[in-house]
């Protein structure tokens, strides 16, 4: 199921094409944020995506894409 999880997130974050707070991903994909953020740790770590800190968010993109 974390697959499954980690895979919607690249895809929405690729598809949005601009960077993106826990938040904002937890609610588009109908989760938590304790959920999404342990997956966007684990996809960070797979480098799949990239995350940049913009006080106060931590913001997330896909690898790959530009902006």
């Amino acid at each position: 199921m974390s697959e499954k999880i980690e895979d919607s997130i690249v895809e929405l974050l690729q598809n949005n094409k601009e960077e993106m707070f826990i938040a904002e991903i937890a609610k588009h994909l109908n989760l938590s944020s304790a959920t999404v953020s342990k997956n966007l740790g684990i996809l960070e770590a797979k480098g799949r995506v990239i995350s940049r800190i913009r006080k106060p968010y931590k913001l997330y993109r896909a690898k790959g894409l530009l902006g």
